[in-house]
């Protein structure tokens, strides 16, 4: 993990010094104008409601039954506030079709083929009594995605009329200890809303349960997390690392971002590097272990 680190530090460096193309690691001027957001979550938790939400018009096909509405992938982008916003609505986040743990290839297929690349996944969940296939949703996107993913999501619960008038969502999450590590993880970043009852402008219980409010405050939420991710988004580098846990199987995060990086062109300059600065300090054993490591990485 600390050469993986050491490893993304040194292309930094690089790029910053020689304009490598394949790593942004400037702030784009127009960052704050165009939002593209990716929503997540199983079936059932009110993806396509939100996204509808979100863009203050009915886009998305809605349904009240438990069988979901969104087969596909579906993208729409509207002008909201000022700015571009396009929403990607997905299917449930596991595959019905295959093991319960097993990510849905469409969710895959949905960024790879993206134009543009997400800044943000929100990962929808209802503020109902947390069931095992929910709290898989999360344990799956972190194990497949990686924890680099989880800069880029944000936790929103819908069905907020659901809560107690005296309780926070805040409190509702902290009451569930995995959620609560899940949330800690998302740095905090923590919403509710209500896609039926919150949408009408003359709710009873204040702002603070209104879709509008809490929208914005959503909006705002994301534009404070592009700012710490210094604008970037989320990466075809980092696809890859998904990809690639996809088709091997059993092949862990990390490993695939080591292998992955190593066979670029900056993983050998680095390897280059160290080998040339330091190849005197290493003992012939440790030699070895290098040279292993690198034929492991190229296998």
């Amino acid at each position: 993990t600390d050469l993986l680190i050491a490893a993304f530090k040194f292309v930094r460096r690089f790029d910053t010094d020689h304009c490598c193309p394949s790593i942004s690691t400037e702030i784009k001027p127009e960052w704050s104008a165009d939002l593209r957001i990716v929503l997540l979550g199983n079936t059932g938790a009110g993806r396509s409601s939100t996204a509808n939400s979100i863009l203050g018009e009915k886009l998305f096909k809605t349904s009240c039954s438990a069988n979901s509405q969104t087969v596909e992938c579906e993208a729409k982008t509207k002008m909201v506030g000022g700015r571009s916003i396009t929403v990607i609505d997905t299917p449930g986040f596991l595959d019905n079709k295959n093991p319960a743990d097993t990510l849905n290839p469409k969710i895959v297929e949905c960024i790879r083929e993206c134009s543009a690349r997400p800044h943000t996944f929100v990962m929808v969940l209802k503020t109902s009594k947390q069931t095992a296939e929910e709290l898989q949703v999360m344990k799956r996107f972190e194990d497949c995605f990686g924890e680099e993913a989880l800069k880029y999501v944000i936790v929103l619960f819908t069905h907020g009329d659901q809560l107690d008038d005296h309780t926070t969502i805040e409190q509702f999450v902290n009451k569930n200890e995995q959620l609560k590590l899940f949330v800690e993880k998302c740095r905090g970043r923590l919403h509710v809303i209500d896609n039926k009852y919150w949408n009408n402008s003359t709710v009873v219980h204040g702002d603070e349960r209104s879709n509008t409010v809490q929208i914005k405050k959503l909006l705002n939420t994301i534009d404070q997390m592009m700012m710490q991710n210094e604008g970037k988004d989320y990466t075809k580098e980092m696809l890859r690392v998904v990809e690639k846990a996809q088709s091997g199987g059993q092949a862990k995060p990390v490993q695939n971002v080591m292998k992955m990086f190593l066979k670029t062109g900056a993983g050998v300059l680095l390897f280059l590097y160290k080998w040339l600065t330091r190849a005197s300090r290493f003992l012939p054993r440790a030699k070895g272990a290098l040279l292993r490591a690198i034929n492991y990485v190229w296998a």
